[in-house]
């Protein structure tokens, strides 16, 4: 009885730790984890230089352009809408859609990143 009743204990808490972690929908909060701020480090920053670049060109981040089509290795950047819209799914980088690029970084038109993938 006390074995059925740790077990059961147990799927509640590891049930509870997956769910808060891996949320459906859920976007990693940049700021907070570490780890994943050293994975992403260099196309982060890759990401914000191109960016700052743009953005000192006047370019409209409202149509959710593309930013770059091959950041390095094998990222494209992406402008998407805050809240996302259909708009932002159907304008994404073309070397991303092929295949060209593996991932893509999206930013809001504000120049944070709002996710990676």
């Amino acid at each position: 009885m006390k074995l059925l009743l740790l077990g059961i204990v147990a799927i509640i808490v590891v049930g509870y730790t997956a769910f808060s972690l891996f949320r459906p929908g859920s976007v990693p909060v940049f700021g907070t984890n570490k780890k994943i701020e050293a994975i992403y480090a260099e196309p982060m920053r890759l990401a914000k230089n191109v960016y700052k670049e743009k953005k000192n060109q006047k370019t409209d981040f409202s149509q959710s352009p593309c930013l770059s089509e091959d950041l390095g290795d094998g990222y494209s950047l992406d402008v998407v809408n805050n809240p996302r819209t259909i708009l932002d799914d159907q304008n994404k980088c073309q070397s991303y859609q092929t295949g060209k690029t593996q991932h893509i970084i999206e930013m809001t038109p504000d120049g944070e990143i709002e996710r990676i993938n």
